[in-house]
């Protein structure tokens, strides 16, 4: 016997492989001709899964891109 708890039991679950590929594709639209290191991916995709998958968060994180591209900087300081 289980506790009935509400949600779409048809909804994938998050997982963190999931975020980062959905992460990837919201990157790889805001940026099409860009190329994003592995490891600075790795981190705004575990900063947006931390926020609770927030659009705020993900303006947040995308505005935050865009300076680091515009920079050149090799990775940018977020702040959870």
């Amino acid at each position: 016997m289980g506790a009935k708890v509400n949600g779409d039991p048809t909804k994938k679950p998050i997982t963190k492989e999931s975020n980062l590929k959905d992460m990837a594709k919201h990157m790889g639209d805001a940026f099409p001709d860009v190329s994003i290191p592995d490891k600075v991916m790795k981190g705004y995709a575990m900063t947006w899964l931390l926020t609770g998958r927030r659009d705020e968060a993900l303006k947040d994180i995308i505005s935050k891109e865009k300076e680091r591209q515009s920079k050149g900087l090799p990775k940018p300081k977020m702040k959870t």
